[in-house]
């Protein structure tokens, strides 16, 4: 591979041959695994099983939907003193605790002056709405708020939350999961019963391993092999919505749930022990500090600085931590949404050996972020426990003078992204460590390396996961011929967003893309093969065979389905039963994909967001016979359809329903031909708005209810491919040249057509209008009126068979006009004005 040096293997610390890899800087490729398509929404590539890149976004306080909140008001300030101030800042937290919460969520802040503070003890946050908050971290200036733990208790200085809560679930069973897999990245499964469980319930998600999965993954080789039940996931959810047996769920899923490994169960939960988990707390601008002088023998003292248990929507924010062997902050047990922000480590001290200095630890924690913090002289600096179930993000974070590597540490922790992360001084891995420890195996599955900078990477797969290692520069190091998912060794990828997201990190893009309105799910096929039939069973078929790869439930009404295809291969998708989405959108550049609906293949209905072509020649078609209300397509209201830049749809399935939908809009630059092939009728009721581009008739009756009304805007328009026009008592109203300004704003391209009389009528707006016969012969046999002015254009036949009105009169640029009748050139201002600047006027004889 270009810019690629293979060098001599090498003996690493476990005795392990390697081969080893030199990854040189570039920027700006593109990832296989998420990229942004045409309409620029992020796409995700999955695999064959279903397993994807997960969305990371609702990691950290508030589950990302809002930013960290401003400090609230000052309600106690604690000044500096002489001696252990454990107890007068541990009265101040507590007097704090016993005010209501107000409507921002938190009680109010204790503010500790500049100063140092000796802390013999442990201060304890164990109530919502409390924010201890120091004056600064530059200790040089004297502005600085420090604690300074004293004694010789291994401990956190600032505890968060309680080490005895714990979930409750006393009156609620265990429900088994139903499906044979849920695909890493799912957010939603079935369940054997919903009863007893509505929206915004929380519940406990759980995959407990047993004997089959542990021998796929060789772990009963170690020498402390892993035993059934050693290896769990506890997903802490919330249901976002309820649709008969399956649920849907506030994050992803982050190791796969299959049968055949145990499968898994959900249980709802009851409230918290010993007092719940507690929100909306806060520790910031704090230096904190093991011991008043720097010692790297001493390790019976404090041993973290901020530890949080059984809480949620916790921030701390620019911290200090100095001295401390373990942590500067600590994620354990039941700990959700904790944002560590802008935090720093420096001079950690003690032994360098196993079971210290673990920088920013997620030990136990699951929905956190560690965004742009810092560490000097760890070992592993951004690090997770054994069983950690993610989505946890460390992202913008970086590590100088590292003793050991940043990753995932032992024994299957989750789904967790290193985003944009440099370790100097060593490795970021994601591996099996085998029986390092105490057999620690495999110690991270679907776990992504973006756009990051080390020394090096060990990245593998488990034979039942994957590792991403994606855009990253460094040494790749493969170890025992296991190898990971490798994607643009040694040049950043780009996610196109530089000026809202300079680093391309893909938690802030995804993040980015949750906060805005009318995310798409896409479903992406590209690799798949070129028939998708589902059969009995209908979408739920159809969905294990492209949904599942996109680790999405069927569709439904509130769906947006995107059909995003990178490669070449002509595809058809035939649902199987009928559906309803919000919107069809395809987005295939240099495929030709084809949606069969209808009949035996299903009848679709789509919503408010309609239909849009991104790029490509695409193609919605429908079984033959019927029509009307049981057509191929069903519109449920008004909606645009809109084909971008040189993008073609090509709609011969029948469109209803027979009931008014309001307004159906053509835009885009693009082409939209219907052709009413598969029943010979469109019987829908709607009004047609032609906004932009061109709309094509291939059948006269394409465009529906005869009554239906269409406007044709300036700058679009309506081409009749050898046919005429069935909107016999609708009015058509034109405007402007056409497409590009030439042409017509109605345009016959060849044959012989009418626009037949009728109860309807054709008017001309202000201006030129354009009416293009390009060969053959165009009637119009309604009344033409209005203000505007008719241009003929191209070579063939236009006739005016009625009398018309129209006042702006008429001008021949080519072929030929011919009159019907005395009145039919129109009376008024102009009436009877022709322009000829070539062709042929034929009049009525005398």
């Amino acid at each position: 591979m270009p810019g690629f040096r293979i060098v001599a293997p090498a003996v690493w610390a476990a005795v392990v041959v390697l081969a080893t890899l030199v990854v040189p800087e570039a920027f700006g490729a593109t990832s296989t695994w998420v990229s942004r398509g045409t309409d620029g929404a992020l796409s995700y590539r999955a695999q064959s099983d279903g397993d994807r890149i997960p969305d990371f976004s609702m990691v950290g306080y508030g589950a990302g939907w809002v930013d960290l909140p401003a400090t609230p008001p000052v309600v106690v300030t604690v000044t500096a003193t002489t001696g252990d101030a454990t107890s007068r800042i541990q009265t101040a937290i507590n007097s704090v605790a016993a005010l209501p919460i107000q409507a921002n969520g938190f009680r109010g802040t204790v503010q500790l002056a500049p100063g140092d503070y000796e802390i013999a003890g442990q201060l304890k946050i164990a109530a919502s709405g409390v924010v201890l908050r120091g004056s600064g971290r530059d200790l040089t200036s004297g502005s600085a708020s420090r604690l300074i733990a004293t004694g010789t208790s291994t401990r956190d200085v600032i505890s968060i939350g309680s080490t005895s809560a714990g979930p409750n679930y006393s009156g609620f069973s265990k429900v088994a999961i139903a499906d044979s897999r849920v695909p890493v990245g799912a957010t939603s499964f079935t369940v054997a019963s919903t009863a007893g469980l509505s929206v915004g319930h929380t519940i406990n998600v759980n995959w407990t391993s047993n004997q089959a999965w542990i021998n796929a993954n060789n772990m009963h080789l170690l020498d402390n092999p892993w035993q059934p039940g050693d290896r769990q996931q506890n997903s802490d959810r919330v249901i976002t919505r309820i649709e008969g047996n399956r649920i849907f769920v506030d994050a992803p899923i982050t190791s796969a749930i299959e049968t055949i490994y145990g499968g898994g169960t959900i249980q709802r939960y009851n409230g918290f022990t010993s007092g719940g988990r507690i929100t909306n707390v806060g520790v910031e601008n704090l230096v904190g500090q093991s011991l008043a002088a720097r010692d790297e023998l001493n390790e019976a003292r404090a041993w973290s600085f901020v530890g949080v248990e059984a809480a949620e929507n916790v921030f701390i924010r620019q911290i200090e931590a100095r001295y401390f062997p373990y942590s500067a902050t600590l994620a354990a047990a039941d700990s959700k949404f904790v944002t560590t922000s802008e935090a720093r480590s420096v001079l950690a001290t003690g032994t360098i050996t196993g079971s210290r200095r673990y920088t920013y630890n997620v030990e136990d924690g699951q929905l956190v972020l560690v965004a742009d913090a810092t560490a000097s002289e760890g070992r592993h600096d951004f690090v997770t426990g054994s069983n950690v179930t993610g989505p946890s993000v460390f992202v913008s974070g970086t590590a100088t003078s590292a003793n050991s590597d940043t990753g995932p540490h032992h024994r299957w922790a989750s789904g967790i992204l290193f985003d944009n992360i440099s370790v100097s001084g060593d490795q970021i891995n994601i591996r099996d460590r085998g029986n390092m420890g105490t057999g620690h195996g495999w110690a991270g599955a679907n776990s992504v390396v973006w756009n990051a900078k080390a020394d090096g990477f060990i990245v593998q797969n488990p034979p039942t996961a994957t590792n991403w290692l994606i855009g990253s520069v460094g040494t790749l190091v493969t170890e025992g011929g296991k190898v990971g998912t490798y994607d643009s060794l040694g040049t950043r990828v780009s996610l196109g967003d530089t000026t809202t997201n300079p680093t391309d990190s893909l938690y802030k893009a995804q993040l980015a893309e949750r906060r805005a309105t009318g995310v798409d799910l896409r479903f992406w096929v590209g690799d798949q093969g070129t028939s998708w039939t589902s059969g009995t069973g209908g979408w739920t078929n159809w969905s294990r065979t492209l949904g599942t790869r996109t680790n999405s439930s069927a569709p439904s009404a509130r769906t947006d389905v995107v059909f995003n295809v990178t490669g070449s291969t002509a595809l058809t998708m035939r649902p199987g039963v009928a559906t309803a989405v919000n919107s069809v959108q395809f987005d295939a550049p240099t495929a030709s994909l084809t949606l069969r609906v209808g009949g035996t293949n299903g009848q679709l209905t789509v919503g408010g967001n309609g239909i849009t072509v991104f790029s490509g020649s695409q193609t919605i078609t429908g079984d033959a016979g019927g029509s009307g209300a049981t057509g191929d397509v069903l519109l449920a209201g008004s909606q645009t359809w809109e084909v971008r830049g040189t993008s073609q749809l090509v709609v011969n399935a029948r469109l209803g329903p027979t009931v008014s939908i309001g307004t159906l809009q053509k835009t885009g630059s693009g082409t939209l031909t219907l052709t009413a092939n598969s029943g010979g009728v469109n019987a829908f009721k709607a009004s047609w708005s032609l906004a932009e581009g061109t709309t094509r008739l291939t059948n006269a009756d394409a465009f529906g209810w005869s009554y239906n009304d269409a406007r044709v805007a300036s700058g679009a328009t309506l081409q009749l491919a050898g046919v005429g026009l069935g909107l016999a008592n609708g009015t058509l109203t034109l405007g402007g040249m056409g497409v590009s300004g030439s042409g017509g704003a109605l345009r016959s391209l060849s044959g012989t057509g009418s626009l037949a009389a009728g109860t309807g009528a054709v008017v001309l707006t202000t201006g030129s209008t354009g009416i293009g016969v390009d060969a053959g012969i165009l009637t119009i046999a309604r009344t033409i009126s209005g203000s505007g002015g008719l241009v003929k254009t191209g070579s063939g036949r236009l006739v005016l068979a009625a009398a018309n009105s129209y006042s702006g009169g008429t001008t021949l640029l080519a072929g030929t006009v011919e009159a019907s009748s005395a009145a039919a050139l129109a009376s008024g201002s102009s009436a009877g004005r022709i322009t000829i600047v070539g062709g042929t006027v034929t009049l009525p004889a005398d």
